[in-house]
């Protein structure tokens, strides 16, 4: 053991207090940091929703995505934010985020989004909660032990209030490997106090923002669906592939630009192109994904190709470029995408399969957290208990595909998205 268990003693009452503290700070700042994304997001690109058809954006559009790629290399340049970004599942393991860089990498998130990025809110939310459990620590409870678990309950915080699971925090604990979690358990606990708390302050104000957020109609499950998701869960690891390579051939160029600022600039030009000619392409893609389901015969084969092949070109320049974000949303949207597209052309495959299958396989495949990924989609997609069994499946498969090719590997290394990390032993905290 390398840390002592926690007692009924006045100890583990201050660290429960100060985790109840942190998760009403990360409810309170999960509230005001989406209202303003919605509000601004709103005031930039208007109230009619994204354009289903080609070169059917605007003109606004792309000067708002190139003044926020200016925006986002100017605040890196002027914070000396020009290093890898943080990862929120390290910075879990590390059990330290200074509050100056989280609200900083708040701040770059902020932009990125209301920018157009191809980015999700959970990096910069879970760095900024990471932050203000930092800050709690040093100031309420200040042993080290205290420090670290409160970071976690930052973490944990906004996380079990965006999905309505308290039990979010510590589900990426447990996957992540970590001798604090699996030597202490109870250490847990903070993550799960602060958790609720958080839940507590943001659902009577925003409900649930990333429940049931799309609705495939209900249905029976089939046992042939069991072995189709499996079938499908192959095909989203293939593609999950293709976006690792291209993520790593992107940084790669990326890194040939040595000012921050000119490479902001250049990934948002990108961006700004395919997003005026495919402008489903834009944004985290829990919105586009509305339309695309609820699209009908406007969404043709051909145009999800192209909203496919666009989306992953500004996901990885997104993620490589200059904006900062998460890559699970725009993930989410690959993958359903692609299930849209086979149940197009293969309309026997339901669309309550295809689409959380390949939605919770690409994903997986990038982001070595399985049983979050798998609760992740279920959740988003409003699935019945026993339909749970579709992602469950497509995502354990497509996880055994990418730990025994060895593409686990390629996610370990400087080509890994933000929200990923290594695996097992191969871990490590520091950046």
């Amino acid at each position: 053991m390398t840390t002592a268990r926690y007692g009924v003693r006045p100890h583990f009452w201050r660290v429960m207090g100060g985790a109840a503290v942190v998760g009403l700070l990360a409810g309170a700042a999960c509230v005001v940091y989406l209202a303003v994304e919605h509000v601004v997001t709103r005031l930039l690109w208007g109230e009619g929703g994204t354009p289903l058809g080609l070169f059917t954006g605007s003109l606004v559009g792309v000067l708002v995505v190139l003044a926020a790629g200016a925006l986002v290399g100017w605040v890196r340049h002027r914070t000396g934010l020009t290093g890898p970004d943080p990862d929120f599942i390290a910075e879990m393991i590390e059990g330290e985020v200074p509050l100056r860089r989280g609200a900083r990498y708040g701040l770059l998130g902020l932009i990125s989004l209301v920018g157009g990025g191809s980015v999700g809110p959970e990096a910069p939310l879970g760095t900024l909660g990471g932050g203000i459990g930092t800050a709690v620590g040093r100031r309420y409870e200040r042993r080290e032990e205290a420090t670290q678990d409160l970071t976690f309950a930052g973490i944990s915080g906004v996380f079990g209030a965006l999905g309505t699971f308290p039990f979010a925090g510590p589900i990426m604990a447990w996957e992540v490997h970590h001798d604090r979690w699996h030597e202490a358990p109870h250490r847990m606990l903070p993550g799960i106090v602060s958790a609720t708390t958080a839940l507590a302050v943001l659902y009577p104000l925003l409900g649930t923002p990333f429940l049931s957020v799309y609705d495939l109609g209900d249905s029976d499950l089939r046992v042939w669906w069991i072995g189709l998701a499996a079938v499908l869960g192959v095909a989203g690891a293939a593609l999950g592939a293709v976006c690792v390579l291209a993520m790593t051939l992107s940084r790669r160029w990326s890194a040939r630009v040595p000012h921050v600022v000119v490479r902001a600039l250049v990934g948002a030009a990108v961006v700004a192109a395919v997003g005026y000619a495919v402008p489903l392409t834009l944004f985290s893609g829990r919105a586009q994904l509305s339309g695309v389901l609820e699209g009908g015969v406007a969404v043709t084969a051909g145009l999800l190709v192209l909203v496919l092949l666009g989306k992953v070109l500004t996901f990885v320049v997104s993620m490589t470029w200059g904006f900062f974000g998460g890559p699970i949303f725009p993930l989410v949207f690959v993958g359903a995408v692609a299930g849209v597209l086979v149940h197009q052309v293969v309309p026997g495959i339901p669309l309550v399969v295809a689409v959380p299958a390949l939605a919770a396989s690409v994903t997986a495949a990038l982001v070595p957290l399985p049983l979050m990924v798998m609760v992740i989609t279920t959740m988003l997609f409003g699935l019945q208990l026993e339909l749970g069994v579709v992602p469950a499946v497509a995502v354990v498969t497509s996880t055994v595909l990418v730990r025994g090719t060895g593409l686990a590997a390629w996610l370990s290394g400087p080509s890994r998205p933000t929200g990923t990390t290594a695996r097992g032993n191969e871990q490590r905290p520091g950046r």
